[in-house]
């Protein structure tokens, strides 16, 4: 009961902190267009006290937790506000550069020695140039390239090299400095870069960043818990088990040639196994029902559950009779995933249209 009870007031204050989350922000979106600097410094604000939350909840700094989550959200709305403050256009990029390598300078002597990073050039080179790519291929479908944009991406890039790519601990100092007030300066310079937003533009930019309160949540959690994973794994893939010597596709090739790991003698199996015949006859009539419905109605398939149905099911047996024929970790994994995602996807629309067709449902 104890559990049931914690559990209960756990999800309470979830949805409670999500309520707020959301209110807060719309309230915050709210003086965009009237109280621009206002805006600017409490956002600065809010990032600087999470930045620095972070910072001590990994036990990085020395001192008062507290004073440096209020010190840190200074720092940020002051560099957030600052280069807003400056009339002449070409200065502002060089106000917030300055700016931010200050509040990168704090950071720099502040954070334990013990977690500095060893920087690799060529890491930071290729994260760099993958950042700085996807934003410009982006920006060119749109039709758009803000310089503001580019800075951006390339301190996203330089975080990613050094922070990401690179070994945390038993760095030097020099590379502690170079991971931080570079993407400091850049991060700072893209504030004061660009035109300054004009009425008309906040009014543009309050609708855009109202429709981003839902969205970036669910993205950043997705990206911290997807992609980035995903980028390291790849990146230590080709490397030793240390992660530090380079060895390319070795690691792929002693994977692939291993019958531990991968088994294809056994494939011809495949080929006379009742499964397979079982699977592609029901593969062929969901076809064939789909096309012969579709004709009547004008399409060249209509997919209806007469034609999905078997179509699916013999998907599914074409599936397990591979599966069954090939060994190894590697095709049980793959397998395994497959089987997950399919059973759980095909039950879970099973009972939403249950659930649609249930009795006093619309």
């Amino acid at each position: 009961m104890h559990a049931l009870t914690g559990a209960f007031w756990g999800i309470v204050a979830a949805i409670g902190a999500s309520a707020l989350l959301f209110v807060g922000a719309n309230r915050l979106f709210d003086l965009i267009v009237d109280r621009w600097r206002l805006f600017l410094s409490l956002l600065g604000a809010l990032i600087g006290a999470g930045f620095f939350a972070v910072l001590v909840g990994n036990r990085v700094l020395d001192g008062s937790g507290t004073m440096w989550v209020i010190g840190g959200a200074v720092l940020f709305a002051l560099l957030a506000v600052a280069p807003d403050l400056v009339p002449d256009p070409r200065l502002r990029p060089v106000v917030g550069a300055v700016m931010g390598t200050g509040v990168g300078v704090l950071v720099v002597a502040a954070v334990d020695a013990a977690v500095r990073p060893t920087v690799s050039p060529r890491d930071l080179i290729v994260m760099v140039g993958i950042t700085l790519g996807v934003y410009l291929v982006i920006s060119a479908a749109r039709g758009r390239i803000r310089p503001g944009g580019v800075l951006v991406s390339a301190a996203l890039g330089w975080v990613a090299g050094a922070w990401l790519l690179g070994e945390v601990g038993g760095g030097s100092l020099t590379s502690m400095a170079l991971s931080v007030l570079v993407p400091f300066g850049l991060l700072g310079a893209a504030l004061g870069a660009g035109k300054r937003r004009e009425r008309t533009r906040r009014y543009d930019l309050q609708r855009q960043t109202r429709v981003g309160a839902f969205l970036g949540p669910a993205m950043f959690f997705v990206s911290m818990g997807l992609v980035v994973p995903l980028i390291r794994t790849i990146y230590l893939s080709l490397h030793d088990s240390r992660g530090r010597v380079w060895v390319g596709f070795k690691n792929y090739g002693e994977v692939l040639t291993n019958k531990r790991s991968l088994d294809l003698e056994d494939w011809a199996n495949i080929l006379g196994s009742r499964l397979t015949y079982l699977g592609a006859a029901l593969l062929v009539i969901g076809l064939v029902a789909g096309i012969w419905l579709g004709r009547r109605r004008g399409r060249l398939l209509e997919p209806t559950a007469s034609s999905i149905g078997p179509a699916s099911v013999g998907v599914f047996l074409l599936m397990f009779a591979m599966f069954a024929s090939l060994r190894g970790t590697v095709m049980n994994n793959l397998w395994w995933v497959i089987v997950v995602t399919l059973l759980s996807t095909v039950l879970g629309l099973a009972a939403a249209v249950l659930a649609d067709r249930a009795r006093f449902e619309s």
